[in-house]
C-alpha cells in the first residue's frame, strides 16, 4: 500500500463557501514536517468561509483494547480525520524560562500550576474529558525538561485550533455529507518520508492515520476495522497464519500474531521493494530509530523493528551475515516481568552468532 499521503477528495467550492475533509493526513502542522506548509498555505488563499466536515470519519477516536488510563500518553494519541499538531500539546521548559511553553500557544490559557501535583520530576496532567493541562511546582525549579500530551480531539477543538493559526473564522459543518465526486484534492508529503518517521520512531500516531488512509482511499470514509478486513482478505490471504489484527499502530493487546506470519510477511516486503528502500525505511543496529543503542555493527548487520508493551518486547526484521546473506527473523518475548535489557543482551548474541557462523 504505497498511496501518496494526501487529501483525498479534498474539498468544493460552493458559492462563497469552501467545505473541506480530512483524509487522516498526520502531517498537517506537524512539527516534525514543518517543510511542507502546502496544507495550511492553501487554507491562507482561500477568501471563501471555510466549513470543515467530519462526516468521512466512522471511527473512534480510541483503537479497541487500548488502555483507557493510557489516554494522557503520547504514545496513545487520538485518532482524527484531519489531525492537527499531531494532535499533542508540546511543553518544554529551558533554564531561561519561568514557566513551561505551550505549543500550540491556544492551549496556554487552558494551562495552569497545580500546587497539590507532586513527583520529584516535571509533570503534566490532562483532565480525562476535555483540554485543561496542569503542572508541578518541579516544572518551574526541576530539571528542564520537554514532553508532548495529546489533547481530547473534536472537530469542534480542530476549527478553533485552526481558527487561531489562520486568525480567521472556520465552522464545523455538521451534515451528512460525503466528498463528492467533483471534490478536489490537495497532495502533500510523499508516502516514504511519512514511512519513514512511522519506523524510525515508532510512532503510533503515525501507524494509526495512516490505515485510515488506506480506509479513505478504498472506501471513501475511514474506519479502521473495515481496511483491516479488507487487507486480511486481499493482501494477507496467502501468509501462513490468519492475524488477529485490531488497530493501526500495535498498541491492542488484542493484537495476536505468529512469528511465522511476520516472517512472511517480512519477506514480501522484501520480494516487492529495492533492498535501499526499503532498509532505508527500517531502523539499523547502531545507527537510527529504537535500535540505535544496540545491535551495531561494522558494517551494520541489523534492520530491523521493535514492538514494546509493558511486559512484551518484541524484535523483528533483516540480518545481514558475513558471508553476505540476508535472514529474515523474528524474536516474541511475551510475560516477562523483569526488564527488557537481558533479552536485548540475549537477542545481541544471538543475532552477533549468527552473523558470524552462517
Amino acid at each position: 500500500m504505497c498511496w501518496a499521503i494526501r487529501w483525498r477528495r479534498c474539498y468544493i467550492e460552493q458559492g462563497d463557501s469552501l467545505i473541506f475533509w480530512g483524509a487522516g493526513d498526520p502531517t498537517f502542522l506537524h512539527p516534525e514536517f514543518a517543510a511542507n506548509s502546502r496544507v495550511l498555505d492553501f487554507l491562507k488563499s482561500r477568501k471563501e468561509q471555510l466549513f470543515f466536515c467530519p462526516d468521512n470519519f466512522r471511527d473512534e477516536h480510541f483503537g479497541a483494547g487500548w488502555m483507557w488510563d493510557d489516554y494522557a500518553h503520547a504514545f496513545q494519541t487520538e485518532k482524527a480525520p484531519l489531525p492537527i499538531y499531531s494532535n499533542v500539546v508540546r511543553f518544554e521548559r529551558s533554564p531561561a524560562m519561568e514557566k513551561p511553553a505551550v505549543r500550540p500557544g491556544y492551549f496556554y490559557a487552558f494551562t495552569e500550576l497545580d500546587k497539590d501535583l507532586g513527583g520529584d520530576m516535571p509533570q503534566i496532567h490532562r483532565t480525562e474529558r476535555g483540554n485543561r493541562f496542569t503542572y508541578n511546582p518541579q516544572a518551574l525549579t526541576g530539571e528542564p525538561f520537554h514532553t508532548a500530551t495529546p489533547f481530547d480531539y473534536s472537530a469542534e477543538l480542530l476549527v478553533q485550533l485552526l481558527a487561531d493559526t489562520l486568525g480567521r473564522q472556520v465552522r464545523v459543518l455538521n451534515a451528512k455529507l460525503l466528498p463528492p465526486e467533483e471534490s478536489k484534492l490537495l497532495y502533500t508529503n510523499t508516502a516514504d518520508t511519512v514511512y519513514r518517521r512511522m519506523m524510525q520512531q515508532s510512532d503510533n500516531f503515525v501507524a494509526e492515520q495512516l490505515l485510515l488512509q488506506c480506509s479513505d482511499k478504498l472506501f471513501l470514509k475511514m474506519n479502521t476495522g473495515q481496511v483491516i478486513s479488507w487487507a486480511k482478505d486481499s493482501l494477507l490471504r496467502n501468509m501462513p497464519d490468519v492475524p488477529r489484527w485490531f488497530d493501526g499502530s500495535g498498541a491492542s493487546r488484542y493484537n495476536l500474531v505468529t512469528p511465522r506470519f511476520v516472517v512472511a510477511l517480512l519477506d514480501s516486503l522484501y520480494q516487492k521493494n529495492s533492498r535501499e528502500k526499503l532498509f532505508g525505511i527500517f531502523p539499523t543496529g547502531g545507527i537510527s530509530g529504537t535500535i540505535k543503542k544496540y545491535y551495531s555493527g561494522n558494517p551494520p548487520y541489523v534492520i530491523a523493528k521493535t514492538g514494546t508493551l509493558s511486559n512484551v518486547h518484541n524484535l523483528s526484521g533483516y540480518l545481514l551475515t558475513n558471508s553476505g546473506k540476508t535472514l529474515i527473523f523474528s524474536f516474541m518475548h511475551n510475560n516477562f516481568t523483569l526488564g527488557s535489557d537481558d533479552l536485548k543482551t540475549e537477542m545481541e548474541r544471538i543475532l552477533s552468532w549468527v552473523r558470524d557462523n552462517y
